[in-house]
């Protein structure tokens, strides 16, 4: 049926503040107040101009797309023409057709299929100048499970450098379960309290906000674990029985802290050493590396394995990619320079927090180089998902000689094959589970040489086969979980260490 346009009644000017959903100054589209008024959306700038109201928000609907004026040349250049003749701008699109038909719940063909459409819409808000998209995660699109969020996210995050350059910002409508006293998520059953990061020197706010925070929860708990050793400090602020989780060699680390001066380093050790020995005699330990036994009297050890995924996405893009603290001694220099040595369609992409010199190293780097700073451990593993290769170039400082970079271990348990310097434990696992190719220290040339060698897609595919292999069967973290909830409910009951 042929849709009427109506005349609206007059309303009063708000000084160009107040904006109106397109279709919202038209008849229902067979019954929906919500859809694309296909017969009126030209009357829809006269109505808007006579009710002095300058801001429209596209609708775009699954159903007839392609028939979107949104979605043709010729109607994009009507629509700019009918923004300029009534005075009325378009400045942003709710996408119902991403709900109606949510690539996050298709899997196979039919999801790079629904993919592709989401590229060809921000293309043409991109060509119209709506610089805002909304993605409704509500009805048919609301996210089911955590799959459906991961799906989600790891198209998106492969997209944030694009839609950055563009300037075209995606928000999200959405049904999920809000924050709990105003600002703390609920998720899967844990109350989640937000604390400021500390990084350098700046650490004595974050500190009074944890001891706080230790105070309040520890009253009540059975058990706290502290993961970072400066809130070992803290411990007369917990209430309880308290774990110390150790997962680096503190007073080896100092060596890569590049905020501390050198004049410095050595009471910086010394004060390092001290507090490791303090909190050893105040705190339950639990040892992330075998290693760490030597520094400490007694502990548990569980290894920080990863969870190994069900399936992978392919490793086939030309992505390289580093998850961890940017800093020289972590290999920056090295990555740099190799990655000036390789095709350009090879992109190194670095997730992770950023020290200050090697900040200032990135300076004016090519746009091949991709800083995402910090980004939270699940959705950077979820972002590296199908990368080429994964690099993990320590150079040989004192803490990392002893150790088994997690970095590894994530990279071949999501299918990426790694390159790595020659540490002892790095060593031994990629060269017996052949799960990629170890380099010498600061060596850029071979660096680059074993990316080209990783782009030879069946060399490729046996590396991430065999690495898979390798986590699944002797790093699974199934196995360590357990004897990390056996150690800890024998501590809540009030057992020995």
């Amino acid at each position: 049926m042929q849709q009427r346009c109506l005349k609206p009644r007059p309303l009063w000017s708000m000084r160009h503040r107040v904006g109106f959903m397109q279709g919202r100054l038209s008849p229902p589209v067979d019954g929906h107040i919500q859809a694309f008024p296909r017969d009126c959306w030209r009357e829809e700038f006269v109505l808007a101009d006579d009710a002095d109201l300058r801001i429209m928000e596209w609708t775009l609907d699954h159903e007839e797309l392609h028939r979107n004026p949104l979605m043709t040349a010729a109607g994009r250049r009507e629509i700019r023409r009918l923004s300029g003749q009534y005075g009325v701008a378009v400045p942003s699109l709710t996408g119902d057709c991403f709900m109606q038909a949510p690539f996050w719940k298709a899997s196979g063909e039919r999801r790079h299929e629904l993919e592709r459409v989401v590229l060809s819409v921000l293309d043409a808000c991109d060509a119209t100048g709506a610089n805002i998209v909304i993605v409704p995660l509500v009805d048919e699109g609301s996210l089911a499970d955590g799959a459906e969020e991961e799906s989600l996210v790891r198209f998106l995050l492969s997209q944030a450098e694009d839609l950055d350059r563009r300037g075209l910002q995606l928000a999200f409508e959405s049904d999920m379960a809000p924050f709990e006293n105003g600002s703390e998520p609920v998720r899967m059953g844990l109350r989640c309290r937000r604390l400021p990061r500390s990084s350098g020197r700046s650490r004595l706010g974050p500190l009074r906000a944890a001891a706080q925070l230790l105070a309040e929860e520890t009253a009540s708990a059975d058990l706290a674990i502290l993961h970072d050793p400066e809130l070992t400090l803290l411990n007369r602020y917990v209430g309880c029985r308290a774990v110390w989780d150790v997962h680096e060699d503190l007073h080896a680390q100092v060596a890569d802290k590049d905020w501390i001066p050198g004049s410095l380093r050595g009471p910086v050790r010394l004060a390092a050493r001290l507090l490791e020995r303090r909190a050893g005699r105040r705190f339950d330990l639990m040892l992330a590396e075998p290693g760490y036994q030597s520094r400490f009297d007694g502990g548990t050890i569980v290894r920080n394995t990863p969870v190994v995924p069900e399936t992978v996405v392919e490793s086939v893009d030309p992505r390289v990619v580093y998850v961890g603290r940017v800093s020289l001694g972590r290999g920056l220099e090295t990555m740099l320079r190799a990655m000036e040595l390789v095709d350009p369609i090879h992109t190194l992409h670095l997730y992770g927090p950023v020290d200050p010199a090697a900040a200032r190293l990135l300076r004016g780097r090519s746009p091949s180089i991709v800083t995402h700073g910090f980004v939270e451990g699940p959705v950077a593993l979820r972002s590296i998902e199908g990368a080429m290769v994964g690099l993990s170039l320590l150079r040989d400082l004192p803490n990392y000689r002893h150790s088994l970079p997690t970095k590894i271990l994530e990279y071949l348990a999501h299918g990426i094959p790694v390159i790595t310097t020659p540490l002892p434990e790095a060593r031994r696992i990629v060269e017996e589970s052949g799960g990629g190719i170890v380099v010498p220290f600061d060596d850029p040339d071979a660096v680059a040489e074993a990316i080209v060698r990783m782009a030879r897609g069946s060399f490729r595919r046996e590396c991430a086969e065999n690495g898979r292999r390798a986590i699944r069967h002797g790093f699974d973290w199934a196995e360590d979980a357990s004897r990390m909830v056996s150690f800890l409910e024998r501590l809540a009951a009030g057992g020995d260490r």
